[in-house]
């Protein structure tokens, strides 16, 4: 306990405590809004509250037990007014000394996910699977393809299939995929749902190679399980052929990662694929001790980047340190470390 007895008493609070405040409001204001506040948010606006309330409760004794955990914090007895430390919008300033730091206005909003969700959407691997037909209708060949080396074609109208996990239409980015049919007629698409149903529509290839994209055709509430696209049959004298390449769905979550950046700015990355994880943040000083700045649970299909400057220690940081811990394993499933010069 600081006691001072005959003159003002001034807690010194080092720039080590600074930044660990500086991680905790970019992440707090940030990550809050995404896990509670995204359009793909399952929770109710009750729920929504309860979980703001437990948020700002868990951030405030974080902040708090940052603070007191401090090593380095010590009473002065001198006649110096307390250090008057104020934030405005992203800005923090120490009234007294006019030490100013930004949080940086370039931290990013939740990156949207981006993972192609099909297995062998371009039939490299020479064979069809884990696309499916009926009776052989689908074949791979290797020749006259949009890029690399096999693409996939029919001679009537017949269909090819991918099933996956289910995902959210709110998750899904894009849908495309490359055609081409030497007679110019239609082809069909099957966008298939959880609930058993489908959408189709129609495109009009040509004997050229084309692009399209029919994400517009998704309904952003229901789950997508599958794509099916189809040959067509008629409509002239030529075999009624159709090729298809490239075919995408990107969506789901990102993969598990994290990254450490320092040039000169600190930069935070984390994602924590389709399950929920925690996060935690750690700098380790040149004299052999360390200290948590950041340690939260983050929901799944989170991903973020987080920009911050950074202020030097005393003493100083050697290395930052970003974990992403899977309850589930339990361990850590992603890891990076970045030297502070």
């Amino acid at each position: 306990m600081m006691r001072c007895l005959s003159r003002p008493c001034r807690t010194h609070v080092p720039k080590g405590t600074v930044l660990i405040s500086l991680l905790l409001a970019a992440f707090s204001e940030q990550a809050y809004n995404a896990a509670v506040f995204t359009p793909s948010s399952s929770l109710n606006m009750e729920d929504k509250m309860k979980v703001s309330a437990r948020v700002f409760t868990l951030l405030g004794l974080m902040a708090l037990a940052l603070f007191v955990a401090m090593p380095h914090q010590q009473a002065v007895a001198n006649d110096a007014q307390i250090d008057r430390i104020v934030r405005s919008g992203n800005t923090i300033v120490n009234l007294d000394t006019m030490e100013v730091t930004f949080l940086g206005a370039d931290a990013v909003a939740p990156a949207a996910p981006a993972a192609e969700v099909l297995q062998n959407p371009g039939f490299e691997t020479g064979v069809l699977a884990p696309w499916y037909t009926t009776n052989n209708q689908w074949s791979v060949i290797n020749s006259g393809c949009q890029s690399g080396s096999y693409c996939a074609t029919d001679i009537g109208n017949y269909w090819i299939q991918q099933d996956f996990a289910g995902i959210p239409g709110t998750q899904i980015t894009s849908i495309a995929f490359w055609s081409r049919q030497p007679e110019a007629a239609i082809q069909a698409v099957d966008l298939l749902y959880s609930d058993g149903t489908y959408y189709e529509n129609i495109v009009f290839p040509t004997a050229d190679w084309q692009r399209f994209d029919v994400t517009s055709w998704l309904d952003p509430n229901k789950t997508l399980t599958g794509i099916r696209l189809w040959g067509y049959s008629g409509g002239g004298g030529d075999p009624d052929v159709t090729v298809i390449d490239n075919v995408s769905v990107i969506g789901g979550c990102s993969p598990v990662s994290t990254s450490v950046t320092l040039n000169p700015n600190l930069s935070l990355s984390v994602s924590t694929g389709d399950t929920n994880k925690y996060w935690l943040v750690r700098l380790y000083f040149a004299n052999g001790t360390s200290q948590t700045a950041v340690q939260t649970g983050l929901p799944a299909c989170f991903s973020n980047t987080f920009n911050t400057n950074y202020v030097p220690t005393n003493p100083p940081v050697t290395s930052i340190c970003s974990f992403v811990y899977d309850p589930a394993v339990p361990g850590v499933v992603a890891q990076n470390c970045a030297p502070v010069p």
